[in-house]
């Protein structure tokens, strides 16, 4: 069985998709300025542009739903 997205997930996806975003860590404030240092790979301030969201599920085994 696999889960369905949530609504949070879906209005994410949205933004990701027209807007892009802007990796940030914890304790970012509401306008948005970068207080955290992000994860590796993905340091705090990197810029996604708009980008397609892709979302890749394992196959299902012995025929789950």
């Amino acid at each position: 069985m696999t889960r369905k997205i949530a609504g949070n997930q879906e209005a994410a996806f949205a933004v990701l998709v027209s807007e892009g975003a802007v990796i940030v860590g914890k304790g970012t404030n509401c306008e948005g300025v970068v207080v955290g240092k992000g994860k590796p790979g993905f340091p705090g301030g990197t810029v996604i542009p708009p980008t397609e969201v892709k979302i890749v599920r394992p196959p299902t085994v012995n025929g789950g739903k």
